[in-house]
């Protein structure tokens, strides 16, 4: 195996020798009492500790996150997730020519909002895929097809349905798995023979600086609801790890989205990149500098 994709492949299996893993030890200040953030020093990956496992963490999203009645705590209600979940589907229904007949799986759907969206616009071959059997029961109620189902454990090999998807989305979703690789491998398996793939993140690794690394961590939650902090290298290099070619990437420099499409192709193992870890460590020192001097409140 290339000596790159293999680093690469043991980053995200949580298999890095500790004598590559650098803490950040400044970003403490905005991280919750229990967790820390490292940077590989092999391939450039900014990760957190990873102390839990996958079925923990899709517990904590489901029972503690999803189902908190608190104004401040993540839904996909809130004005700005649905903002950008409506730049998600017009990226999408313009790419693919408005063509209402794809037939979309929108993996870890949540409540369900992007599905609604398309519903609303006349797509009408939609399929989610959620754990929560909670959150699945209540997205059949508004007559969208739903599933429960994890991630990365192997359910999906049993789901016939999806190799006749046209296009599967994952939207805020690999950045909270503990091994997105995993997690991607499975849906790129179940993924038909030119079928694509559209991944969404908000990646602000080696982009200008937008906001304050208190606003872009989190004191709240354990560090591994979202365990990993993607750059435009790291993620179409996963990408393409999992058998998928990129074929379109949005100006992700101009907003807080990195959107990425991509079509089920068998890769160049060359392709594989990685960013520098001297130039990633330099990058978030001077974001903590310019956080610290409060410039985005200003």
């Amino acid at each position: 195996m290339n000596k790159k994709k293999s680093l690469v492949i043991d980053t995200y299996n949580n298999r890095t020798p500790k004598k590559f893993l650098k803490k950040i030890g400044f970003l403490n200040q905005y991280l919750h009492p229990k967790s820390s953030m490292y940077l590989d020093m092999r391939t450039g990956i900014l990760r957190s500790e990873l102390k839990n496992s996958p079925k923990q963490i899709l517990e904590y999203w489901s029972n503690k996150i999803f189902r908190s009645k608190k104004i401040d705590d993540y839904s996909a209600k809130l004005p700005f997730a649905k903002a950008r979940l409506q730049y998600v589907f017009e990226t999408i229904n313009i790419f693919f020519k408005k063509k209402k007949s794809l037939k979309i799986c929108d993996y870890a759907c949540g409540e369900g909002i992007l599905l609604d969206i398309f519903k609303k616009e006349g797509y009408s071959n939609l399929l989610g895929i959620e754990h929560s059997k909670l959150l699945a029961k209540q997205i059949r109620k508004k007559k969208i097809d739903c599933l429960s189902a994890g991630l990365g454990f192997g359910e999906l090999n049993n789901l016939k349905r999806l190799k006749k998807i046209n296009l599967g989305i994952l939207s805020w979703v690999l950045c909270n798995c503990i091994n997105p690789y995993k997690v991607l491998m499975e849906i790129s398996d179940n993924t038909q023979k030119n079928g694509y793939i559209c991944i969404v993140e908000s990646s602000r690794i080696l982009v200008p600086f937008r906001k304050n690394l208190k606003d872009y961590l989190n004191k709240k939650h354990i560090n591994d609801t979202h365990p990993w902090h993607f750059s435009k290298t790291s993620l179409s290099s996963l990408l393409n790890l999992c058998k998928f070619e990129i074929v379109y990437i949005n100006r992700y420099y101009d907003t807080d989205v990195l959107l990425i499409i991509a079509k089920k192709k068998q890769i160049n193992k060359k392709l594989v990149k990685t960013d520098s870890p001297k130039k990633i460590y330099n990058f978030i020192s001077e974001w903590n500098k310019f956080s610290k001097k409060n410039i985005f409140d200003t």
